[in-house]
């Protein structure tokens, strides 16, 4: 029986992976990366439709078409050392969600946690 209901040649150009969720149309989605960081960005775009929109002396900014989906956001994650979301303000108020519920599972952030400065003065010296 021939496949009469989906075009396989277009049906994954407005994802990232597999899950197409039915009525969920593409946004644009816009990040900004260290500049460091858009060598990789560049050799291995999040979607297809990826493009540089805008950089300084410190950023990249890149933005693509894509609906939301548990691929997209997984692979935001990965990089989420580096991406700040830009828009839709939706996935970006998502991913800061996430972020200070990982803050908050691993403990209370305080200054403490971090090193000062002369705690690691030298140590790279060696």
């Amino acid at each position: 029986m021939p496949n009469t209901f989906v075009d396989f040649n277009t049906y994954f150009d407005d994802i990232i992976g597999i899950s197409h969720i039915p009525g969920n149309e593409p946004l644009t989605i816009r990040y900004r990366v260290p500049r460091y960081q858009a060598p990789w960005m560049e050799t291995e775009p999040l979607h297809p439709t990826q493009h540089r929109i805008a950089e300084d002396d410190d950023t990249v900014t890149y933005e693509f078409r894509a609906a939301v989906n548990h691929e997209l956001m997984q692979i935001m994650l990965a990089y989420s050392e580096y991406i700040e979301v830009l828009a839709p303000d939706e996935l970006a108020e998502f991913f800061l969600d996430i972020y200070e519920d990982a803050v908050f599972r691993h403990g209370n952030y305080d200054d403490d946690c971090w090193p000062d400065d002369e705690d690691t003065e030298g140590k790279d010296d060696d």
